[in-house]
């Protein structure tokens, strides 16, 4: 009895001692919620406060896009510019939807910058479970997750892209993954499946997590992976259906032919983005996460290992692509990779394996930091895909490109050093504290330059953004593209006027993106056929005067027209610049008021008085321009329209780079009665 007593009475004691130690992760997570949730509210307070002083888009045509798409939506359909637009990354949009149809333009803008900022910052909690789930410390965890808050392309915040959105998506969806693989229960796996699918529809390219997880799944499974990841394996169906949508749709249609993929190319900017990616995140935790992935040490650690491994040696692969194609470090493709390398970094920290390939791989680092300046991906556009070379970019501008290029290789050589100071025992958390504190130096640098650059291209647009839409009042506007290349100006009217639902070229001319542009279809009479409502003509590259029409607004190099009925072209002279300069060839057209009449336009052409003497071809007559003089030209039509070829074969090149010939002044047309006799249009020069 006594000894029945003694077991009764200690029963509940080892119960409650039990209790206390189950709950004793449970309270140390609830311990680091405070703590995350302000590294959380922290970064979306700080990155707000930034993007909102962001004040236009600058990334064409994809900001376009994602905001014609989130109007679209807010409006019960999927059309840019009349046509549904077969654009796979449609989640960006859904989300901005409702703030498009419910503010107007200006503050629809700046508050979907709030929405990135927040969605961003939401990655902390990801990958912080990771870290968690791989039994780091709440310290190191913590610190895993402000360094994926510090990374510079994260300034992307201030921008209308889906980068913002995909960032925490695909972490999370990393996340689960890991679970899953861990112990692949059928909710787990629907679940990898569901957010799989929200990964590739926020990036297309994110849809590479899916194959990852499979191979994975083989490496870690073998011939069980069928039986216990039968699940996971369903999402090769949606997930390669929305792959397979982007291939026929938007990413086909851009290029206008199939992608060809060149194993020279792609295997060179592998290794070159590999390269700029360790650069750009401070080098120190790469040798140590590289080391990490290559030898795990129990099952969690392996199942990190192979699924980050796979899934970065695919994205960085995807990415060479683009990069191969335009010569950009495709930064912000990758930037769901730093974070995940700084978990294995702080693996590696518990027990620093393989100290003689951390070594090696430093020394492979500094060499190639001597021998590749970052100058070279920092010039002209190259910069464009990341951050860290904005960053970069600043200091190159306050400094030289020398200076610039010499920075970024000591930060690279000092990183090694403290890598291999972290394999020896030498640093621990100090080496990833080390990281943060570059990435946000970096950070810092990105954002300024970013908003100089945006504040410069602000200050060139037209006070009010949204001025076609004010000057239309509720009209339909066509916009007429008339450059031989994309339009900067008129890919920023698109964005901020939604009254420009339909877009049309000149002859030769570029449309600002690859969604529908008809080519301008002139009829009888100067009538422009497939053209409705007010036109909005760009006036860089073309001059055109429309008939029994008034300008109801210019800006930015822009005529706003407003006709009754079918709108109708009384003048077109084609690649005439803003300046009054014609380009080195071209035409002059037009159009008499009643049919059957004849038409004249007559213009002054001449030259500065340092310029070289110029032939100007008009039609089958040549006529000599000498410098410093004027010379009056008449273009007659006896009947009908009048349409004459110009030309030089002494065309010379301005101040933008461009073929000219002659600047133009005082145009004028004008009817003329009718004459018999040839048709055929002549050109006379007096002075």
């Amino acid at each position: 009895m006594r000894a029945l007593a003694t077991t009764t009475t200690a029963t509940p004691s080892l119960a409650s001692a039990r209790a206390r130690v189950a709950d004793r992760p449970r309270s140390r997570e609830l311990g680091a919620a405070a703590p995350l949730a302000l590294l959380v509210a922290a970064s979306a307070a700080v990155r707000s406060i930034f993007a909102v002083r962001h004040p236009v888009p600058r990334f064409f045509p994809d900001e376009y896009i994602y905001a014609a798409l989130g109007r679209a939506i807010a409006h019960g359909n999927l059309q840019i510019r009349g046509t549904t637009a077969h654009f796979p990354a449609i989640l960006e949009p859904l989300l901005a939807a409702p703030l498009w149809r419910f503010f107007g333009t200006t503050t629809a803008y700046h508050l979907i910058q709030v929405e990135n900022a927040v969605l961003a910052s939401l990655a902390a909690i990801p990958i912080y479970a990771i870290a968690r789930w791989l039994d780091l410390k709440r310290t190191p965890a913590l610190l895993c997750a402000v360094f994926g808050l510090a990374v510079p392309a994260l300034t992307l915040v201030a921008y209308n892209l889906s980068d913002p959105v995909a960032y925490p998506l695909v972490l999370t969806t990393v996340a689960v993954a890991l679970r899953s693989l861990e112990q692949p229960t059928a909710r787990r796996q629907l679940v990898f499946l569901g957010l799989a699918l929200l990964s590739t529809l926020a990036r297309v390219e994110y849809a590479l997590i899916v194959p990852a997880y499979l191979l994975a799944a083989v490496a870690i499974e073998r011939r069980r992976v069928l039986r216990t990841h039968r699940l996971a394996f369903a999402a090769v169906v949606p997930v390669g259906g929305a792959v397979g949508a982007a291939a026929a749709g938007y990413y086909y249609s851009r290029s206008g032919q199939p992608v060809v993929f060149h194993p020279v190319p792609l295997l060179h900017w592998f290794g070159i983005q590999a390269f700029l990616l360790t650069v750009s995140i401070g080098v120190v935790v790469v040798p140590g996460a590289v080391a990490a992935l290559l030898r795990p040490q129990e099952r969690r650690e392996t199942v990190y290992a192979v699924l980050t491994g796979v899934f970065a040696l695919c994205v960085l692969a995807a990415a060479s692509e683009g990069a191969a194609t335009t010569g950009r470090f495709k930064d912000r493709y990758l930037m769901a990779l730093p974070p995940l390398l700084a978990i294995a970094f702080a693996v590696y920290l518990k027990r620093r394996p393989l100290r003689g390939l951390v070594l090696a791989l430093s020394c492979v680092l500094v060499v190639a930091a001597a021998e590749l300046p970052l100058s070279t991906y920092t010039a002209a556009t190259f910069k464009t895909d990341s951050q860290f070379l904005f960053g970069l970019w600043f200091i190159q501008r306050h400094s030289s490109v020398a200076a610039g290029s010499l920075v970024a290789a000591a930060l690279a050589t000092a990183g090694c050093g403290v890598a291999v100071a972290a394999a020896f025992d030498r640093l621990g958390r100090a080496a990833l504290v080390a990281s943060i504190l570059f990435l946000a130096g970096f950070a810092a640098l990105a954002t300024v330059e970013d908003l100089q650059e945006a504040d410069a291209v602000r200050a060139a647009m037209p006070v009010d953004l949204t001025w076609v839409d004010t000057a239309s009042a509720g009209r339909q506007v066509t916009a007429v593209a008339t450059a031989s290349e994309v339009s900067p100006a008129l890919q920023e009217a698109l964005f901020w006027n939604v009254a420009i639902q339909r877009e049309v070229k000149l002859p030769g001319a570029v449309a600002s993106d690859a969604f529908r542009t008809p080519t301008l279809r002139i009829g009888t009479r100067g009538r422009l056929t497939n053209v409705r409502g007010d036109v909005l003509f760009d006036d860089s590259s073309a001059t055109a005067l429309l008939a029994d029409a008034r300008p109801v607004a210019r800006a930015s190099g822009f005529t706003l027209w407003r006709t009754a009925g079918i709108p109708r072209l009384r003048l077109l002279i084609s690649s005439r610049y803003d300046n009054g300069w014609l380009g080195e060839t071209g035409a002059i057209m037009a159009w008499p008021r009643r049919a059957g009449d004849g038409v004249r336009v007559s213009f002054f052409a001449s030259l500065p008085r340092r310029a070289d003497r110029v032939t100007l071809k008009l039609g089958r007559r040549a006529f000599a321009l000498r410098p410093g003089r004027r010379e009056h030209v008449s273009c007659d039509a006896p009947r009908g329209r009048l349409a004459v070829r110009y030309s030089s074969p002494d065309a010379s090149f301005d101040s933008d780079l461009r073929r000219v010939i002659a600047r133009v002044s005082a145009v004028r047309v004008a009817d003329i009665g009718a004459a018999a006799g040839p048709s055929a249009a002549t050109c006379t020069v007096s002075r």
